[in-house]
């Protein structure tokens, strides 16, 4: 069974940003990641503007960190065989990247689907219930890193309530 498709960016989302070299790691990002390998069957791309060298020392970090991709810069193979072409745009379930806006947030400045301060705690909430409930099998860098994810999912929800949005 084909699980979520999930295009991850490397420079800022799994490391932090420091062009052309490799930062620390992100370790929200890079747990979230191998749980949902794990548990969820999801198949990960690595979608980055890397190429050549940087590409290869990206990919080198990645592999010292534990991170396996079933794709670099490319659709799966097993979609480009199913559609008989490889699109320019990785598709994906979800896109993980720093520098990412969800559509919807521009929808809803045109009057579009508006969204509340209820929606988006509701949401929160519904996130935080999910982190909690994940164990990790034990795994204490797992705990930690979903005690994280909860403590950050707290702190924004204490900013929505905060602040008129």
């Amino acid at each position: 069974m084909l699980g979520p498709i999930i295009a991850v960016d490397f420079d800022g989302t799994l490391c932090d940003s420091v062009w052309p070299g490799t930062g620390e790691p992100i370790w929200p990002v890079i747990d979230m990641l191998k749980r949902r390998r794990r548990y969820e069957n999801a198949k990960i791309i690595l979608w980055t503007c890397r190429t050549d060298k940087a590409l290869d020392a990206a990919l080198k970090w990645c592999d010292e960190h534990g991170i396996t991709f079933d794709a670099v810069n490319e659709n799966l193979p097993e979609l480009m065989k199913e559609y008989n072409n490889d699109s320019r745009k990785i598709y994906a379930d979800e896109y993980i990247d720093d520098k990412a806006v969800n559509a919807l947030l521009y929808q809803d400045l045109k009057g579009f689907n508006k969204i509340t301060r209820g929606d988006m705690l509701n949401e929160l909430q519904q996130w935080k219930t999910h982190l909690t409930c994940t164990t990790g099998d034990g795994d204490p860098a797992i705990a930690r890193s979903t005690e994280r994810s909860i403590e950050v999912i707290k702190a924004i929800m204490e900013e929505i309530r905060r602040y008129e949005i």
